[in-house]
């Protein structure tokens, strides 16, 4: 049994792949999802895929009552959307910081430069972010580091703002920001196992690793 929410996403998303799908409603606050036929089998007959490539409607329905159920639980349901966010804006600043580079100097160059010491912390500090966040309190790391990246956006902002960003402060600040990423990263991961009870834990970092593509 699901919730008619989940179900009715359940059935779009079958019938955009083709597949006759209906919900039946169940008791109280309940609903089933009904495959009448799935088209896979027919496209794996045609393409002569080998057997352990069919997954069949079946297993893709458990995957992904597997993948969605891990979101009825609420500690990883604000963990998801807060880290959401937080990756949406990491990329839209990643993606801004770039432009500046050029629109400060027009130079290839610096543009590489300005991208290569945005991942160079990771390099250099990534294992020992690692070793502390298996240490020490994750949640402690994770809500330092969240709060010196916002630091660190509002001091863009702010050198943006009044016209004093100059290509040396930006390449120090990319810098700098790649540090608190750098910690960041490890402490969030480590911290799903306590989001999350065990059985739902591959399905928690599953959807976890697709909001971060």
């Amino acid at each position: 049994p699901l919730a008619p929410q989940v179900a009715q996403c359940i059935a779009w998303s079958s019938a955009c792949m083709g597949e006759e799908v209906k919900i039946e409603e169940g008791s109280g606050d309940e609903a089933f999802v009904r495959h009448a036929d799935c088209p896979w089998f027919h496209w794996h007959k045609r393409l002569d895929l080998l057997q352990e490539d069919q997954p069949g409607c079946d297993t893709w329905f458990k995957t992904v009552i597997a993948e969605i159920g891990v979101l009825a639980e609420r500690n990883f349901r604000l963990y998801t959307i807060g880290a959401t966010v937080s990756w949406l804006t990491f990329f839209c600043q990643f993606t801004a910081l770039n432009w500046i580079a050029w629109d400060l100097t027009e130079s290839t160059t610096w543009l590489s430069i300005v991208a290569v010491l945005g991942v160079l912390p990771f390099f250099l500090f990534g294992p020992f972010a690692n070793v502390l966040a298996d240490r020490h309190d994750r949640f402690r790391i994770l809500l330092v580091g969240e709060y010196a990246a916002l630091a660190h956006t509002l001091l863009l902002a702010a050198a943006a703002f009044w016209g004093v960003l100059t290509i040396g402060m930006l390449s120090v600040l990319v810098f700098v920001g790649g540090v608190v990423q750098a910690f960041v990263i490890p402490a969030g991961f480590g911290l799903l196992p306590r989001a999350v009870s065990g059985p739902n834990l591959m399905a928690a970092i599953a959807v976890s690793s697709a909001y971060r593509m």
